[in-house]
């Protein structure tokens, strides 16, 4: 049913006046209408068109023509994706490997295109035939096993149904399944309480899994323990038998042996620290510039990775270890001071090789550094940011650090108690006892948590640095360029 509205508010009978409307078919035969007073001086013209072609339409209202009219219009055929249908077998489940059909009817439907897109764990052939007949044959052939949406589009549009959940089943095939990790992998093959490794079975139809386990001695007695993830893959833990020992892995997909199997080993040691390689690491850097070197843990083991940068003073510095997922490593790190640095690396808590030194030299000229805005306090409330600027634009190569770091001092006593025996006038003698005492204070500087401390560098060549301290007691603030100083940026203060 098709419809039109006629507005004839204008008028002086508006409501009250007669349309009439005359629509002739291509062939020029009359279309039955119908015309519905809406009441309101609006009026609704009703049609059916049964062909397509172009027909006429000419209204009147009280006998007088409508201004416009008449006017030609094109009908074209429309279409209705409800009505049309997909059955087969291929649209309820499917096989891999082989060819699967289902039917598409569109007759009734309209004029519209058909559209047809298969997305799954592979992309399938895909061939329609058509009938002739106001239907067509779809036949898809996927590679994989796995759920497969099928969706049926006409006229653009998804037909009922759509889209289709389709499992597609394939054949048991050992061969098609695989096994990868550090449990079936001869140089991650370690001694430790447990090894694991992946099954991926998605390219072979559902069938059991078996795991077995044993060395020159015969099977482990700990069974290995089997996770189902229900995607088609599966993940393996197991206890590896002794350092030195054989180790046969055994695995089994429908009862024969999976792609690899048995995969034969050698138990190495848990970890082997003198095999972590480190690379890019120089003897001598910049100050306050960042340095970076990175470490290859690949063939070491299991184990924990430490590293430890040391200043002049022996107190650690901050680092940044970037982890790449691999067994390989990026560490990057900004000297502040000057003088002979010392990196350490351990794996599994044992020494990859002996400290490396790192000379620090001087860069830039810090005496060119001005602090522009704001200025260092010697009272500071806690809990409450300040900031300065430095302007270190003429200062050459290099960068601006701060380091804020808390005053605490230690005594230490020391008694050193001497006797001896002196003769009296009289002749007697008496027992002398001396008791020295040594008092020594220390004052040690040590970076707080509770402190909170920002450089940022902007783009005029100038430094904001925002310092907060959270809990009271003495402090230093050290503004340093190139590892040096910077006039005025180094002064004591203390937080109430």
């Amino acid at each position: 049913m098709n419809s039109f509205t006629v507005n004839a508010q204008g008028t002086e009978k508006s409501g009250d006046g007669k349309i009439t409307c005359t629509i002739r078919s291509p062939t020029g035969k009359k279309i039955h209408n119908s015309v519905d007073n809406n009441n309101d001086g609006t009026y609704k013209v009703n049609y059916i068109l049964p062909e397509e072609g172009e027909y006429t339409f000419d209204c009147k209202y009280d006998d007088s023509q409508i201004s416009g009219m008449p006017q030609k219009i094109k009908a074209q055929a429309g279409f209705d994706p409800k009505k049309v249908k997909v059955f087969g077998p291929g649209i309820e489940k499917g096989y891999a490997s082989q060819p699967n059909e289902f039917t598409v009817v569109t007759a009734g439907a309209g004029n519209g295109g058909l559209g047809i897109a298969i997305e799954g764990p592979s992309e399938p052939k895909v061939n329609c035939i058509d009938n002739r007949d106001g239907s067509c044959t779809v036949q898809y052939i996927p590679d994989d096993p796995g759920n497969y949406n099928i969706a049926v589009k006409f006229g653009d549009q998804q037909v009922p149904g759509s889209p289709f959940k389709v499992p597609v089943q394939g054949e048991v095939d050992a061969s098609k399944v695989t096994a990868t990790g550090p449990g079936v992998d001869p140089n991650h093959c370690r001694a430790t309480d447990s090894l694991t490794f992946k099954v991926n079975a998605k390219k072979s139809a559902k069938a059991p899994l078996g795991v077995e386990i044993s060395s020159d001695k015969g099977p482990i007695p700990d069974k290995p323990i089997i996770k189902d993830n229900g995607d088609g893959t599966y993940d393996v833990t197991y206890k590896p038998p002794s350092e030195g020992s054989p180790c046969n892995v055994k695995v089994t997909y429908g009862d024969k042996d999976i792609k690899g199997s048995t995969f034969k080993m050698q138990v190495k040691k848990k970890s082997e620290p003198e095999k972590v390689k480190i690379t890019g690491l120089k003897e001598k850097v910049p100050a306050s510039l960042p340095a970076e070197f990175n470490i290859d843990t690949k063939d070491a083991g299991i184990g924990d990775l430490q590293v430890a940068i040391m200043n002049p003073k022996d107190k650690g510095i901050r680092y940044w270890k970037t982890d790449f997922k691999d067994g390989t490593y990026k560490i990057t790190y900004i000297p502040e001071d000057i003088g002979e640095h010392k990196v350490v690396v351990k794996f599994d808590g044992q020494e990859c090789a002996p400290p490396f030194k790192v000379d620090v030299t001087q860069t830039g000229d810090a005496s060119k550094c001005k602090i522009v805005d704001g200025e260092l306090k010697d009272k500071c409330a806690a809990n409450e940011e300040y900031s300065v600027k430095v302007d270190a634009s003429q200062a050459g190569p290099g960068s601006l650090t701060c380091k804020v770091t808390r005053i605490t001092s230690s005594s230490e006593s020391k008694e050193t108690v001497t006797e001896r025996i002196e003769t009296t006038p009289t002749g007697g003698k008496r027992l002398i006892r001396e008791t020295r005492r040594e008092t020594k204070t220390q004052t040690e500087r040590e970076t707080q948590e509770n402190i909170d401390c920002k450089v940022v560098r902007n783009p005029d060549g100038t430094y904001s640095v925002n310092y907060k301290v959270k809990q009271p007691g003495n402090y230093t603030i050290e503004m340093k360029f190139g590892g040096q100083p910077i006039p005025g940026g180094v002064i004591q203060f203390t937080v109430d």
